[in-house]
């Protein structure tokens, strides 16, 4: 899946001329337009983004501490920062976002969600706002938004913070313009068709 939101049979079905025996191999191929591809890409921007900032400290603490010492990362959070909120992001933190934005930067059309624990270790709530602003200032221009996911317990299994990417799934919503697809779909239809040779 492309910047567009397109995968290669979407990519081949925008051409006429000979792009029905493209389509054709492709198929055979196990090709998909980007409807039927979208949960597998999601999917797997999600799984990325979990092991960039568990690699930054966001990780849950359960699963940090049952770790070797030498192999856990720092902490995300720490300082006294926003009324003592400890909402002050690290240095190592700090880095782990910039690295999902550049991960982000791939897919502008795609909403965030900056999931975030609520509990005691957050009481002003400012964790949340200090990550967005570290993802605006890094040069993010995804749809942003924050929502408050699990309760924090420092040796739970809730992590200090999820990006959660969602891939829009119509042509509508990523901004194409209609006409491409019925087109597309014209096109793939003659392309599943069987061959006819013209009676001699």
């Amino acid at each position: 899946v492309n910047s567009k939101l397109q995968t290669a049979l979407d990519c081949v079905m925008q051409h006429f001329g000979d792009a029905a025996a493209a389509q054709r191999l492709l198929l055979s191929h196990g090709a998909l337009r980007f409807p039927e591809a979208a949960a597998k890409a999601e999917a797997s921007l999600n799984e990325q983004l979990e092991a960039i900032l568990f690699r930054g400290g966001f990780g849950a603490p359960g699963v940090v501490e049952a770790m070797e010492a030498k192999k856990r990362p720092a902490a995300a959070f720490g300082g006294s920062g926003g009324g003592g909120s400890f909402s002050k992001l690290m240095p190592r933190a700090e880095a782990s976002l910039r690295k999902a934005v550049a991960l982000l930067q791939l897919y502008p059309m795609a909403t965030v969600s900056i999931d975030t624990p609520a509990g005691a270790h957050d009481k002003h709530g400012l964790r949340g706002k200090a990550v967005q602003a570290v993802l605006e200032a890094a040069g993010c221009k995804n749809p942003l938004s924050q929502r408050s996911t699990g309760i924090y317990h420092p040796r739970g299994h809730v992590p200090l913070l999820t990006l959660t990417v969602e891939l829009p799934r119509s042509g509508r919503e990523a901004g194409q313009e209609p006409s491409s697809s019925s087109a597309a779909d014209g096109l793939d239809a003659a392309a599943r068709a069987p061959s006819r040779r013209p009676n001699a």
